[in-house]
């Protein structure tokens, strides 16, 4: 140790010497070097010796903090080097040069920033029943007239219909093709944020719109999100698949871990939360709901052209004390107030023998409000399955469906609440009860079931996964009634009244639990939204997805059904629909398995076709760190 000790001093002598110091240190100066990182200690002999990097390394020190002087607009390419933007603009840094970004209904026009049109609905992302929608929109004042741009890719270069229109809405003058289809509306040269929207291949009678669309990019495919709550410990992950022309990925783009770890179940639940603050993009709510011994809270993921970020642009805390579980389960709750922007629903269920709250949170140009606008409440486990961003009667307000499985003995209801120009009602307008009795568990899930029936009208479906048997045989399918069911209600212009559009039940054993998970969109491109229902208790929890064909009579009987490939996977467990995942112009099925291999988890796209649903995967999603991946799928019903 001593030789050691004195060979170092020497060396360091010999190495003053060699910079000609003779006995004196040199003056202190900075170093660029490949070895040296830019940040220096007090003081440097012109040597680098390997340990001077600082604590903020590769960032450099302003006044105390460690900043990025390449992105902050405080210290632009040096420290106390502020970006000074034009009006109603926010100053922004580049590669470490001055820029700036206009403010929510402002466009860039050179290097300023002026009023543009505000698009208000239908909202970026939801489906159409018509292919000449009326499309509202808001003129900066003083505006008069104005061009609808309507366009078959995001950036509306070259714009396939345009006409001029005035005051606060238009009808396109053309039938828009089916699938996806992008506007915007410019006064001048400032042009509105563009917008994107989904026109069904069959349109209605009636003009509506409702649902979301899972494109969180906003290049026209579907995006998977599939969560592993249980990773990391129970923290949770969520992991990010972008759709493409060549289909699913197997391996994500992007990986959320938990902002808070604290076994917060990260990703217990989560959504395609819709476009919340009005920039033409799909946002992502995810839900935490055991940080913080339960109290629970949720992250907001905005999207953008480059998709979602790893951190939240956003996060809501829990209104109510610890055992509240905030974030338990989220929605989308659709623009329940018919101000352009979408809403965000979040259920705070708490303790089996509490009253259960649903909380709506309304958007706006920098995201949802910190505080919710209505809160519900019931009994019965209320909240424990949300659908939202339905509009049921055709008014243009989303409406909101609440399950609450536990009331009545566990016989479990539906309550179904109506939007309006201020917001959801604060009394149900509807409560549907269970028609199989005590213990059906009526409401465990809940879903848009798209149109199911052609009439223009957003249909309703609900599951009751423990429905008993009544040993009487289906009247076209022929099979004995098992444990397990799911209804759909048809929409009308009064709403949801009570009346069935169809009845499914699966005929397999009892603890099939058919009916836990659904989901509904048009997979087979006749028009008519298929649902999808699972039953991941059926072989051993092997597990098992069936599909029902959409039409004027709805089909009763599965046109086709997929099971999964072990036991014990609990295939069919969690459902989402995935939009249009490889741009082949069919909307397409995420199926979570999160038992697989010994709960590590996995979760699988399933194109859709004329059939109904390929029985071979578009993508075998597996978890990168295990933690029940699959166990919960961002939903975007359409």
């Amino acid at each position: 140790m001593i030789v050691r000790t004195l060979l170092f001093f020497v060396s360091l002598a010999s190495l003053f010497a060699l910079a000609g110091c003779g006995d004196d240190p040199p003056t202190p100066m900075r170093r660029a070097d490949a070895g040296d990182l830019g940040v220096d200690l007090a003081i440097d002999y012109g040597v680098d010796l390997g340990f001077d990097a600082g604590p903020c390394a590769p960032l450099l020190e302003c006044g105390g903090a460690c900043i990025d002087i390449a992105t902050s607009p405080l210290h632009c390419g040096a420290c106390d080097s502020p970006c000074t933007p034009p009006a109603n603009a926010s100053g922004a840094c580049l590669a470490s040069a001055c820029d700036f970004t206009c403010l929510p209904g402002f466009a860039r026009e050179a290097d300023a920033c002026v009023p543009a049109p505000r698009l208000l609905a239908p909202l970026s992302g939801a489906t159409v029943t018509t292919r000449r929608p009326a499309l509202r929109f808001e003129l900066p004042a003083g505006v008069t007239t104005a061009r609808l741009e309507v366009c078959g890719t995001r950036d509306c270069t070259a714009p396939v219909a345009m006409q001029d229109v005035t005051g606060a809405s238009a009808v396109p003058e053309m039938d828009l093709g089916p699938g996806t289809v992008f506007w915007r509306v410019v006064a001048g040269t400032a042009a509105s944020r563009t917008w994107q929207l989904q026109v069904p291949p069959r349109p209605a009678a009636i003009d509506a719109a409702w649902g979301v669309t899972p494109d969180y990019d906003g290049e026209g495919s579907g995006d998977v999100v599939v969560a592993a709550p249980l990773a990391g410990g129970e923290d949770g992950r969520v992991y990010v698949f972008p759709g493409s022309a060549s289909g699913t990925p197997v391996a994500p783009s992007v990986i959320m871990r938990a902002p808070d770890g604290d076994m917060g179940h990260f990703g217990e639940s989560l959504t395609c939360a819709g476009d919340l603050n009005g920039d033409g993009y799909a946002d992502l709510a995810v839900g935490a709901p055991e940080v913080a011994m339960q109290t629970g809270v949720v992250h907001l993921y905005f999207g953008g052209p480059t998709g979602l970020r790893v951190v939240p642009d956003q996060t809501l805390a829990s209104p109510r004390p610890a055992g509240g579980l905030f974030g338990g389960i989220v929605a989308a709750g659709g623009d329940v107030d018919g101000d352009g922007y979408g809403d965000l629903i979040v259920a705070a269920v708490g303790a089996m023998t509490t009253p259960g709250r649903v909380l709506v949170y309304r958007g706006g140009p920098l995201g949802v409000e910190s505080t919710a606008a209505r809160q519900l409440s019931g009994a019965g486990r209320f909240g424990s399955a949300l659908a939202g961003a339905m509009d049921f009667d055709a008014d243009g307000f989303a409406d909101l469906a609440v399950g609450a499985y536990r009331a009545s003995s566990e016989a479990g209801e539906v309550h179904v609440f109506r939007g309006s120009a201020t917001g959801i009602a604060e009394t149900a307008a509807i409560v549907l009860p269970s028609m199989t009795g005590a213990g059906s568990q009526l409401g465990f899930s809940v879903a848009s079931a798209g149109d199911l029936d052609g009439d223009g009208y957003a249909d309703l479906a609900a599951g009751a996964p423990n429905a008993p048997s009544d040993d009487t045989p289906d009247a076209d399918s022929g099979v004995v009634r098992s444990p397990g069911r799911v209804i759909v209600w048809r929409g009308s212009a009064t709403g949801i009244t009570g009346d069935v559009a169809a009845e499914y039940v699966p005929g397999t054993s009892t603890g099939s639990l058919f009916g836990w998970a659904i989901a509904a969109t048009d997979l087979t491109g006749d028009g008519f939204s298929d649902l999808a229902v699972g039953a991941f208790g059926i072989g051993g929890r092997q597990g098992r997805v069936y599909v029902y064909a959409g039409g004027e009579t709805p089909s009763r009987a599965p046109v086709i059904s997929v099971d999964g490939a072990a036991a014990n996977a609990d295939f069919g467990r969690a459902i989402a629909v995935a939009g249009d995942a490889d741009l082949s112009g069919l909307n397409d099925l995420v199926i979570g398995a999160p038992r697989t291999d010994s709960n590590a988890g996995r979760a699988f796209v399933y194109r859709g076709n004329a059939a109904g649903l390929s029985l071979t995967p578009l993508a075998d999603l597996t978890p990168p760190s295990g933690g029940s991946f699959g166990l919960a799928l961002a939903r975007g019903d359409r």
